[in-house]
């Protein structure tokens, strides 16, 4: 509203906002800290009742006070704010602290002569108690300061460096020095990195220490004067109790005694992995004296053979429905195409779009990006007489605000193996569309002898009809389970709710009401507020549910339901977040 409003109404909104803050009730001032804290206008005339709820007895409050001030203090003020939030820091949950660490990454790139001040600040908050999400959240703000603010990069790195000496969390450690070796060689004191990073290899697990050889290669790849120490570094590690920790460094050694394996390295290779094993074993195979040329790879991915354990297991169930995988990120990063379209935001289960019984089994699995949705289609060829070539799924828009603009078809599909085409479709950013798909399976059907194994070459173009694919509001919804959901709901508080109530006539069991809406929402119970059978009343039930919408805005909802003596369930669903969009669209659905 603040932008098609006049701003004549948003300063006599601005302006009854001010004057609660000073009222008697906790909630509503934090209610209307929340408010002001999200609009843009100027608040300065507040100034004086901010700087009294610094020191308010509910932290919340004095948290978001403080938070506005640094958003929207003046440069001259700065020390002061941050000497007064430091004394409370260690005393609010990780959620304020994340929003402490915005407003500080805000301030950094308004008073950019701060940027000392504010970045130790952030250093010393990464040596205090918190759990990982905080803990991530301040590494993640100190690398964006200092992409934005390339002058920064020494006193970032060292800060950072100073905090893998302790740091309890592998994940961030590699992260961590993933960044030293990616910008480390860039600076002028790159040698000053190179102790902290061995330091890890010394003092840490597998895991971080294989981190930590590859970072420590860079510097030797990229500071000719740090070469030779870098390799006398990595001459120790080969005596490393781990078997992989020391393979890693006897490759990059062996590297930089190389220097023309350096573009091998460093570099996208621009191919699938599995693609360029296999035409290095072919390469190999037929004895040729030419060099191998890295152009020769296919680009496309190609189906690899399915694993035994598969096969054992495929007679009992359809492979197309029951394959998993472990991180569907790592398998959409080896396809060429998909790379450009950013992270994957959320990831839904995989979808039978046949019965288990037909000649095709398919199942799809919907990736949520920024900008776009991918459809993987995982597809088994059941029939033994058959192979399938060229094979894609044709989706069509029934409904909804999406676009088709690229497919990837699957090079080959034998007998009994899982094969992986893609779909990629186009939204306009922010939006969260919804609608329905039609899905065909398109294909080149070639017979086969199966008793010579011999393909006939002169094959036939088939397709098969699959079900209709419904994108939801839900798809967008990533799971997660809140650790303190009774803070984050009054934290959220009432203006950041929307409330439905719904009778819900099919349901015949308080249980089965609780595991529905937990599935049709895609959101996890949380608070140790599932139904319990033997436990939980059967007349009524208080159900808390928790996920991350589009990866990053925190939703809560809370069910308060009740069995109707006469049938059916009445339900009460209560939904809050910072986004009210969110929270209308999830009512909705229901």
């Amino acid at each position: 509203l603040e932008d098609i409003l006049p701003t004549s109404v948003i300063s006599v909104a601005v302006s009854m906002l001010t004057s609660v803050l000073s009222g008697s009730k906790p909630a509503v001032r934090v209610s209307a800290l929340r408010i002001l804290n999200r609009v843009k206008a100027n608040v300065t005339a507040s100034f004086h009742e901010l700087d009294a709820l610094v020191s308010d007895s509910n932290l919340s409050v004095a948290t978001l006070a403080i938070s506005m001030l640094l958003k929207t203090g003046a440069e001259s003020s700065i020390e002061t704010h941050l000497k007064t939030l430091t004394n409370f820091m260690l005393d609010i949950s990780d959620e304020f602290k994340c929003n402490v660490a915005d407003g500080i990454k805000g301030l950094c790139f308004k008073y950019p002569r701060k940027k000392t001040v504010l970045l130790s600040f952030l250093a010393k908050s990464l040596r205090d108690d918190g759990q990982y999400e905080y803990k991530s959240k301040v590494v993640d703000t100190m690398m964006q300061i200092m992409q934005e603010l390339p002058e920064t990069k020494d006193e970032t790195l060292l800060h950072l460096c100073e905090f893998i000496e302790d740091c309890e969390y592998t994940d961030l450690a590699c992260r961590i020095l993933y960044t030293l070796g990616e910008e480390g060689p860039s600076t002028k004191g790159a040698h000053k990195y190179i102790r902290y990073i061995f330091n890890r290899i010394i003092l840490e697990n597998p895991a971080v220490r294989c981190a930590a050889v590859q970072s420590l290669a860079k510097y030797g790849r990229n500071c000719p004067s740090l070469h030779g120490r870098v390799c006398l570094l990595l001459k120790r590690c080969f005596g490393d109790s781990h078997a992989v920790v020391r393979d890693s460094a006897l490759l990059q050694y062996k590297i930089l005694q190389n220097s023309e394996l350096n573009n091998y390295t460093d570099g996208q290779l621009g191919v699938p992995v599995e693609n360029l094993v296999q035409t290095l074993k072919n390469y190999l195979g037929d004895g040729t004296s030419t060099p191998f040329d890295i152009n020769t790879v296919p680009k496309k991915v190609k189906q690899q053979p399915k694993k035994q354990d598969q096969k054992t297991s495929a007679s009992a169930a359809s492979p197309a429905v029951t394959a998993t995988y472990t991180s569907y990120a790592e398998q959409l990063a080896k396809v060429p195409e998909l790379t450009e379209l950013g992270r994957v935001i959320s990831s839904s289960k995989l979808l039978p779009l046949t019965e288990s019984e037909t000649e095709y089994t398919v199942g799809c699995i919907k990736h949520m990006f920024a900008e776009h949705i991918v459809l993987q289609f995982d597809c088994n060829n059941t029939l033994e007489d058959q192979l399938l070539e060229n094979v894609s799924v044709k989706v069509e828009i029934e409904d909804g605000e999406f676009e088709v603009v690229d497919e990837i078809p699957l090079e080959s599909l034998p007998y009994d193996t899982i094969g992986t085409t893609y779909v990629i479709i186009q939204k306009e950013p922010e939006s969260n569309p919804v609608g329905t798909l039609s899905c065909t399976l398109k294909f080149t059907a070639k017979e086969i002898d199966t008793a010579s194994g011999d393909v006939d070459e002169n094959g036939y173009e088939d397709e098969y009809q699959l079900e209709e694919i419904e994108i939801t509001i839900a798809d967008y919804m990533a799971a997660w389970t809140c650790p303190n959901p009774q803070g984050l709901w009054e934290e959220l508080g009432v203006a950041n709710q929307n409330v439905e109530k719904y009778a819900l006539n099919t349901f015949k069991t308080l249980e089965q009401a609780c595991k529905e809406i937990a599935t049709f929402l895609n959101m996890t119970p949380c608070g140790q507020t599932n139904y319990q059978p033997g436990v939980s009343s059967k007349a009524k039930h208080l159900l808390f549910l928790s996920g991350k919408f589009l990866g990053d805005t925190q939703v809560i909802a809370r069910s308060r339901m009740k069995l109707n003596p006469s049938g059916g369930v009445a339900m009460e669903l209560t939904v809050r977040s910072q986004n009210s969009d969110v929270n209308v669209a999830l009512c909705n659905a229901l």
